[in-house]
């Protein structure tokens, strides 16, 4: 039964980075398709290491053993696997598509400000003016635009992942050092 789950994990994560990666249209301003398979990704990590995690916590004793710590850090880097590389595609077609969008402005700046300087000196103050506006209009769209995020999923899915793969593992070492500590 284990082999049919890891099958259809990996195949289902498989099929998530092929249909992100050939068949998404990608919109800086639009990310919702972009993060759109996050949450199948974050509760696939998390349904992966919430067993190893339960059982580690309700046996500490087992956490004594070099060989289940081990176990438990490989599951988690697993989990963290397979949230992350579904959606890596994503992350690249995502961060092209800024590159693109930013160049595209600076090309534009680089224009204005070409447009601007000969203003400037043919003494033509009223044209600054408009190109200055044009300036500030330009700059305010490089600033929305280097703020997008290119990683596909959003800031909460991302603090829901980290907390539950985080968190566990970070009791886990607490009880293994009091466990140390105190002797048992």
């Amino acid at each position: 039964m284990y082999g049919v789950m890891v099958y259809h994990t990996i195949r289902q994560l498989r099929l998530v980075n092929s249909i992100n990666t050939r068949h998404l249209r990608i919109s800086l301003f639009n990310v919702g398709p972009s993060q759109a398979f996050s949450k199948l990704t974050a509760s696939t990590a998390v349904g992966l290491v919430v067993g190893v995690y339960a059982w580690m916590l309700i046996n500490p004793e087992l956490l004594a053993e070099l060989i289940n710590i081990g176990f438990t850090l490989t599951f988690t880097l697993l989990a963290v696997a397979v949230f992350v590389w579904p959606l890596f595609g994503t992350h690249n077609i995502l961060l092209k598509e800024k590159v693109r969008a930013l160049q595209e402005i600076d090309l534009h700046f680089e224009a204005v400000f070409a447009k601007f300087n000969q203003h400037l000196e043919d003494d033509e103050f009223e044209a600054t003016e408009r190109l200055n506006r044009t300036i500030t209009s330009l700059d305010i769209q490089h600033k929305r635009i280097s703020a997008i995020p290119t990683w596909p999923w959003s800031s909460e899915t991302g603090r829901i992942v980290l907390t539950a793969i985080a968190l566990p593992l970070m009791l886990m070492i607490i009880q293994v050092l009091v466990i140390q500590a105190f002797g048992r």
